[in-house]
């Protein structure tokens, strides 16, 4: 059956790429390929960006640590297994960002991870191998499709259904993701007892994919709005689903290469959203940018809110327009849920090293509203939240985000709009146990002085597999360092969490538990693991 299903489709995606032609000759889609010669290094743009190619394993200058000590301990399995993932990415106007995003996704360090680079060149210009000379790409590593015609972003959908992967990751060729997070993307995929999609959002995206979150007061709807372009992984059997769905919705041409704007929208489920590490590569000729681009996001976004209230609301089959009476909906969840929000728990990649920062502080203040009777109010509630937050909460929201907490810039940093309130946490997962020779373990912070109130009245905890934890009875050391902001002096703190827990394998959690309220805001500069093994 799925044999079938997958033969079918690779004989739709043929017929579409032929209308395609036909259909992108007839409404003349100009098209520029802008080549700079060879890409840029990417150590070189994370040193313009300021960004450490290695992390420090203390801020403290005069501290001599053991030479058994490391900023992360390295996990007890190095790869998950074979390499599951086709990484996609899209060619238009950028082709040196596409080379260089070719080299980092073919770095040995993701040789775990990728099994497969795929090109679709949406450019009238054909490319081919010789082009990904300087890539260190091997044949067998990257595929290239020259299309027909530009279908714009149904392409990644297409080329996902065509791989030979269970999994996929997507990404626009303007932004540089570090390896060390799609390695994340992937674990945390491995940890979840259903696979779902991922998205890397920057600061401002992840806002307006919080302020537009909406879910009807039946639990039938439970949706939000998330951008693809910064880095998304998602199953393959989705991108086959989504492709069935818009088929059967009897998709026009143009909503068709607008596909971005209808995935996350017509999921219906509420998306796991990252606060990113991306580096913006610029260059080339956008596609979304300005008036025209921010109107022709917004009308697809409504249309695809109103394709999700016909089939939410359907009552009777066919709820597809081309569905002949058949009851199955796919790719849509139609399953009625409530309290389906994710937006209590708020998660960060780290930068340097593999691990996903989260929390339950409240970065959005409890004012904002989410409560529909139609997917078509997305907009609009978007823009009534975004009223109640203000200027100042919105500046706040982009100034301060989680992900600054684990940057690797010492004097950036996160902080949150309200006081530290009890029940508090921030948790890091190592996404994978610990050696089982790990001997000591410590969770350090960097901060302001505020900040060590709040640490003081913190629990130390760690865990096996973030539920059940174990708390350490040693008090929280903090010391002077000799970095200053506002005049202040920034400290590092650091508690000890217990390394071994029992036969149950090994820690892969360690969170800072707070016990009572204390009237001062979380700025967190800095936050990592640190320990040792024993020999």
């Amino acid at each position: 059956m799925q044999r079938n299903r997958r033969s079918s489709l690779r004989l739709g995606i043929f017929i579409c790429s032929l209308v395609c032609a036909i259909l992108a000759a007839i409404i003349g889609l100009p098209g520029v390929w802008i080549s700079t010669g060879r890409p840029t290094n990417h150590d070189r743009i994370l040193a313009e960006w300021g960004i450490p190619l290695t992390l420090p394993l203390s801020y403290l200058q005069d501290v001599p640590f053991d030479k058994s000590y490391s900023r992360l301990m390295l996990p007890a399995s190095e790869r998950i297994g074979e390499p599951d993932i086709t990484a996609v990415i899209l060619n238009w106007s950028r082709f040196s960002n596409v080379v260089l995003i070719a080299s980092l996704l073919c770095k040995p360090e993701l040789d775990s991870v990728i099994s497969q680079v795929f090109i679709w060149n949406n450019n009238p210009k054909p490319i081919d191998l010789t082009d990904f000379a300087a890539t260190a790409c091997s044949a067998e590593k990257l595929r290239i499709y020259n299309s027909p015609a530009n279908i714009l972003f149904q392409a990644r959908f297409m080329a996902c259904a065509q791989s030979s992967t269970p999994y996929c990751f997507t990404q626009d060729d303007d932004y540089l993701i570090r390896p060390e997070i799609i390695r994340a993307l992937r674990r945390r995929m491995a940890g979840l007892p259903v696979a779902k999609t991922i998205h890397l959002l920057p600061p401002h995206e992840h806002l307006s994919s919080q302020l537009r979150e909406v879910h009807s007061a039946n639990g039938a709807l439970h949706t939000s709005f998330a951008w693809l372009g910064h880095g998304t992984m998602f199953p393959r059997s989705y991108s086959e689903e989504f492709l069935e769905l818009l088929h059967g919705l009897n998709f026009t041409f143009e909503e068709m290469t607008m596909a971005d704007n209808y995935f996350s929208v017509l999921k219906n489920e509420v998306p796991e959203v990252w606060f990113d590490q991306g580096i913006e590569l610029g260059g080339g000729q956008p596609f979304t940018a300005g008036t025209e681009g921010d109107l022709r996001n917004r009308r697809h976004i409504t249309r695809a809110a109103q394709y999700l209230d016909a089939v939410v609301n359907c009552e009777a089959p066919p709820c597809l327009p081309s569905a002949s009476g058949e009851r199955r909906v796919p790719y849509i969840n139609t399953a009625s849920l409530r309290n389906a929000s994710s937006t209590n728990i708020v998660r960060a990649a780290c930068a340097g090293v593999t691990c996903l920062l989260e929390t339950n502080i409240r970065i959005l203040l409890p004012q904002t509203a989410h409560i529909v009777d139609s997917a078509q109010a997305m907009l609009s509630v978007e823009e009534r939240n975004a009223e109640m937050i203000g200027v100042d909460g919105k500046e706040h929201y982009l100034s301060h985000a989680l992900s600054l907490a684990v940057d690797g810039r010492p004097l950036s940093s996160f902080i949150s709009p309200d006081d530290a309130r009890t029940g508090d946490f921030i948790h890091l997962d190592l996404l994978d146990a610990l050696t089982p020779e790990t001997s000591a373990l410590e969770m350090v912070f960097f901060v302001d002085a505020g900040t060590e109130q709040i640490l003081q009245h913190c629990s130390f905890q760690s865990s096996v597999n973030g539920i059940h934890w174990v708390q350490s009875g040693q008090e929280l050391r903090c010391l002077d360092t000799s970095f200053e902001q506002d005049h202040h002096i920034l400290r590092e703190c650091y508690g000890s969490v217990p390394a071994r827990i029992g036969t149950g394998g090994g820690v892969q959690h360690v969170r800072a538990f707070l016990q009572r309220s204390v009237d001062k805001q979380w700025r967190i500069h800095e936050v990592w693991v640190r320990g040792t093994t024993s020999v």
